[in-house]
């Protein structure tokens, strides 16, 4: 039932999602979906949460049907996928996720011109999370009868498998036997689709219509999958509820909270393996703590394994957000503070700090690693030694003069940091226009326009901090014309700060531009030449526009928002 905790409380941050409304949430009322409405509860409820919301004219659109992008992003911001507040361990995992599954992703995307490249992450990340699977990715464009290409809506079949994995009942629906009358049209359900469905019937979540059927092969409409996605939600809070009142006393409920960083003494009293965990007695307190996958364990200063500790050993441990990273476990009867550990083993890391962190009994520090060829990688903590030599420019120095941006070459043990040396700095402010946002094997990377007409390819670092509008933000908030100013140190970009203009334009649309890789328009105001635009919202379809058509359009910076044909 962890799964449950974890699914609720990634809601907390999808009220924070404006990213993804032009509406207020909390009393809203779109202008389709009146009170009488059948579905008017669940649709305000699930809007409330921001993760299935209205357009920039204030319509639902509840009997539309849902397509499978929009299905993948409803998905992926259930699972917890953010857009706005991204960590650098969020980054690292979605950008993992995208490099071990961009391979298959492209082959099913490239016969299609109409496959939105724009969801290709939330798609990596639904694999990752096994609630999809590859032969998902073939249904998401059909081609009709004349060969041209369509998005492919939602089936109700297809929903109960996604919404079963989503709530963690994938083998409860795979193993239990179901005491329920199959529906009238049961034969018409895929075979490998079944015990989703029957579990989700059972459940209350799906049902079937007067006649007794299921209708598997009926398209969801997005006021169905409002409610669906809710009675999902609710299921889960009443079966945590339940779970929460049995587990109370259970070993999970005993871990501290966590802490950035701690040093502590004391004596193992207890080992809980089915939680990689020991509990530790220090002084008068007693705490349960959970290993790192990575963390140094000596035994007597030799480095030894988990199954080399025993209840009643001393130790000396450091914790780094609220895991064990180093353990020293003594089973001698010996003043542990005088003995060296012997075998540490040290590997050597090359990276940018993103953050230092001052505690009372320590220095963390916040480490987003460059592999070999100078690409980004994953982003790290690390403990500093209290005997860590810190080097910049052939000196000695202190931990205090560390700042973000710097470039370090690091020893690392574990989780322990025992030495670094700083590279010399080298780092100036950009300002201009963002023109292009482009991913290289490099990784993301930023085309700026300065005052002078001079332009810059900048790669942005994987822990860069961004901001928009004086937001915190993410690499995909970034819009194309926004005036932006970075701040550099050697070849990346460290921090950035965009501003962005909303504004609303009449013109004539005299080209229409539609690639593989992108899709813009050029509008005429009244200026000679018109100018370009850029569609990159996935609620605006290119192909239902027309050359020589009147539009209204609401932009940010230089990308469309929203198109309105005006007669």
């Amino acid at each position: 039932m962890g799964f449950h905790r974890q699914l609720l409380g990634f809601l907390g941050v999808f009220v924070l999602m404006s990213i993804f409304a032009s509406v207020v949430y909390g009393g809203v009322k779109y202008k389709d979906v009146p009170e009488t409405y059948w579905a008017f509860s669940e649709i305000s409820e699930i809007s409330d949460k921001g993760l299935i919301v209205g357009d920039a004219s204030g319509n639902f659109k509840p009997e539309a049907p849902m397509d499978k992008f929009e299905t993948t992003r409803i998905l992926a911001k259930s699972m917890g996928y953010k857009y706005t507040n991204v960590t650098s361990e969020d980054r690292a995992y979605y950008k993992q996720a995208y490099d071990k599954n961009k391979s298959i992703i492209s082959q099913y995307a490239k016969p299609y011109i109409k496959w939105k490249s724009a969801h290709d992450y939330e798609i990596a990340f639904l694999l990752e999370k096994e609630i999809y699977t590859v032969e998902d990715l073939s249904g998401f464009i059909e081609k009709d009868e004349n060969g041209v290409q369509q998005y492919r809506a939602l089936s109700r079949q297809e929903a109960a498998v996604y919404l079963v994995k989503l709530m963690g009942l994938k083998t409860e629906a795979l193993t239990a036997k179901y005491n329920l009358t199959p529906p009238a049209d049961d034969s018409d359900i895929k075979k490998s689709y079944k015990p989703y469905v029957y579990c989700l019937i059972e459940k209350q979540i799906e049902g079937v219509d007067d006649e007794g059927k299921f209708n598997p092969n009926n398209w969801v409409t997005r006021a169905e999958m409002a409610v669906m996605l809710q009675k999902s939600l609710d299921y889960n809070a009443s079966a945590d509820s339940a779970d929460q009142d049995l587990s109370d006393a259970g070993a999970d409920e005993e871990f501290t909270e966590a802490t950035q960083i701690v040093s502590l003494t004391g004596s193992i009293t207890k080992f809980y393996p089915e939680f990689d965990s020991v509990q530790i007695s220090s002084g008068s307190a007693m705490n349960i703590y959970k290993l790192a996958t990575d963390a140094n364990i000596y035994v007597d200063s030799f480095l030894k394994t988990r199954a080399n500790l025993k209840t009643g050993m001393s130790v000396k441990a450091v914790l780094a957000n609220g895991k064990l990273v180093d353990l020293q476990a003594f089973s001698l009867s010996i003043d542990s503070s005088i003995v060296p550990v012997s075998n540490r083993q040290v590997s050597t890391v090359r990276g940018v700090l993103s953050e230092i962190r001052h505690e009372d009994s320590g220095i963390a520090i916040d480490l987003s690693l460059i592999d070999q060829d100078g690409k980004p990688g994953e982003s790290k903590t690390f403990v500093l030694d209290k005997n860590c030599k810190i080097t910049r420019d052939g000196a000695e120095t202190g931990a205090d003069t560390l700042a973000a941006g710097d470039v370090v070459t690091a020893d690392i043990s574990g989780g322990i940091c025992l030495g670094l040396i700083l590279e010399k700095r080298d780092r100036e402010i950009k300002s201009g226009t963002l023109l292009e946002k482009k991913v290289s094997d490099k990784g993301n990377i930023l085309t700026i326009k300065d005052q002078s007409g001079l332009m810059y390819d900048l790669i942005v670092d994987s822990g860069a901090s961004i901001l928009r509008q004086n937001v915190s933000a993410d690499y995909a908030d970034l819009r194309m014309g926004d005036m932006i100013d970075a701040y550099c140190a050697f070849d990346r970009l460290t921090s950035i700060s965009a501003k962005g203009i909303k504004t609303e334009l009449i013109g004539v649309l005299t080209e229409l531009l539609i690639s593989a890789d992108s899709q813009s328009v050029v509008l005429k105001t009244g200026e000679e030449q018109g100018r370009r635009f850029y569609i990159i919202s996935d609620k605006v379809d290119a192909y239902s526009l027309r050359v020589g058509a009147k539009m209204r359009v609401n932009l940010d910076s230089w990308e469309v928002e929203a198109v309105e044909i005006v007669n």
